[in-house]
């Protein structure tokens, strides 16, 4: 057990498992002001949409349970203790929807789970030694092997990782991490057949994954009417691939500014 917290006028004490905030079915009682078992013979009512370790952990070890300070109100030891994730509480707060239960479901969310580790914020790497040292970083949620940068060369596995982790960008945000400026970087996709000379993608290219063709729209400076029209990205795939045969052409312009 952990140090006590105050939701919506009642104290609690936090449980952490494992790196993990989580709760009994008495505190969720507790907290919503229901009937002690009420979240119990709810979960009940429910148990096939509950998944175990992921919703749920049956803790079943002696050893844990005191560790945790569970205890029989007659005294000694539970034979078992169910205790819920926060996805496990989402899935149950559901089924208390009353006023009260929104009110607490708001300050559980925001205080009591709040202290589990929460992904960083995207931020759009500058060169491509951020992406990989991004790509790293979110080894763990693309379920990939975690690997440290020490070079600038990148490995096949970081190729990987800036695949997955990286979200289509523009072609100056592109030319930005492979440290050229924009239009040597358009230049270079045009003679390398990359790019049509109006920008657009040659369509195997477009098939393949590496750039992603959206419609935009503005107003007409002089009539105020809606014109649309289309932008190239590239996405996280095409910036792996393009790296690659960019090197290919650039060896040395790592890292140097257009």
């Amino acid at each position: 057990m952990n140090d006590p917290i105050i939701i919506s006028g009642t104290e609690i004490r936090k449980i952490e498992y494992r790196g993990h905030q989580v709760v009994t079915f008495a505190m969720i009682d507790k907290v919503h002001g229901r009937p002690d078992g009420t979240a119990g013979r709810n979960f009940r009512d429910n148990r096939d949409r509950f998944i175990e370790s992921e919703d749920i952990i049956t803790m079943n070890q002696p050893d844990e349970i005191r560790r945790l300070g569970f205890t029989r109100p007659q005294g000694g030891t539970p034979a078992s203790v169910i205790l819920i994730t926060k996805r496990g509480y989402l899935k149950i707060a559901k089924t208390l929807g009353d006023d009260k239960a929104w009110e607490v479901f708001d300050e559980m969310i925001e205080r009591y789970f709040a202290t589990e580790q929460k992904a960083p914020a995207f931020i759009l790497p500058q060169t491509f030694a951020d992406a990989l040292r991004l790509a790293a970083k979110q080894a763990d949620q693309i379920e990939k092997q975690a690997l440290a940068i020490t070079e600038m060369q990148p490995k096949a596995e970081f190729h990987d990782g800036v695949a997955s982790a990286i979200n289509a960008q523009d072609f100056q945000a592109v030319a930005k991490v492979f440290g050229t400026g924009r239009n040597r970087f358009m230049g270079w996709l045009r003679d390398r057949s990359f790019l049509q000379a109006n920008n657009r993608p040659y369509q195997r290219y477009e098939d393949a994954g590496y750039f992603r063709v959206i419609e935009r729209k503005r107003k007409d400076p002089q009539t105020g009417e809606d014109i649309t029209y289309t932008k190239t990205l590239v996405t996280g795939k095409g910036l792996t691939y393009l790296h690659k045969k960019w090197q290919e052409d650039h060896p040395s312009s790592q890292g140097e500014s257009a």
